[in-house]
C-alpha cells in the first residue's frame, strides 16, 4: 500500500539451469528447523568419518555436540570417532547423558567401559562392563574388554570364564584363543 506495508505475499521456487530443459524434476527436501540443525553437522561429520578424514569429522561433530549435547545417536557417533582418534578421556563425559536413559544404558556402559580400559582404569572398566554384560551378555567386544580388564586386575579365573563365553559366540578370535591358552597354562595361585 501507500505506507509501504506488505499486504500479501507469495513464495515460489525456481531453479536456474544452463540446459534448455531439465529431464527430471529436482529433488525437494524439507528445511531443518533451527533446533535440529545439529543433525546436519552430525551427518556431515559421519560422511567425513567414512572418508577417513577424522580431523574434519571431529570439527563437525564438535559443532553438532555444541548445539545438542543430549541426542543419543549423536553422542554414540561422536564417541565412535573419539575411539578412532584414541581420545578416550573425553568419552565418559560425552556419553554421560545416556546413563539415565533406559534404552541407552547398554551402549553407555559398554562404550564407557571400553574407554576406561584404554585409559588404564581397569577396576572402573570392570564395573561398567559388568553392567553392560548384565543387560546383554552376548556382545563380543564387551566380553573381550571385560576379560582383558580382569586379567589386568589379577582376576584370571573370571577372565577365563569371560573369554570362554566370548569364544562360544565367535570362535574365530585367534588373539583371544591364544591369550586364554596362556592364562590356562599358568599355575593356579593358592589362596
Amino acid at each position: 500500500d501507500e505506507n509501504n506495508k506488505l499486504l500479501a505475499s507469495r513464495e515460489n521456487e525456481f531453479q536456474v539451469s544452463p540446459m534448455s530443459s531439465v529431464p527430471h524434476p529436482p529433488l525437494a527436501s524439507k528445511r531443518l528447523k533451527k533446533e535440529h540443525r545439529f543433525l546436519f553437522y552430525m551427518m556431515i561429520a559421519q560422511q567425513y568419518q567414512n572418508l577417513g578424514e577424522l580431523d574434519t569429522a571431529k570439527r563437525y561433530f564438535e559443532q553438532a555436540y555444541q548445539m545438542n549435547d543430549k541426542f543419543p545417536q549423536l553422542l554414540k557417533s561422536y564417541a565412535t570417532l573419539l575411539f578412532q582418534l584414541k581420545s578416550y578421556n573425553k568419552i565418559p563425559e560425552v556419553l554421560k547423558p545416556l546413563e539415565s536413559l533406559e534404552k541407552e544404558k547398554f551402549d553407555y556402559y559398554s562404550l564407557v567401559g571400553r574407554a576406561l580400559y584404554y585409559m588404564g582404569k581397569y577396576d572402573e572398566a570392570v564395573n561398567k562392563l559388568l553392567k553392560a554384560n548384565k543387560i546383554y551378555d552376548s556382545d563380543v567386544p564387551v566380553l573381550n574388554t571385560l576379560g582383558l580388564s580382569l586379567v589386568r586386575i589379577g582376576n584370571e579365573e573370571e577372565a577365563i570364564k569371560v573369554f570362554s563365553a566370548s569364544l562360544k559366540i565367535n570362535n574365530n578370535q585367534p588373539d583371544i584363543t591364544r591369550l586364554l591358552k596362556e592364562i590356562q597354562k599358568k599355575p593356579k595361585k593358592k589362596g
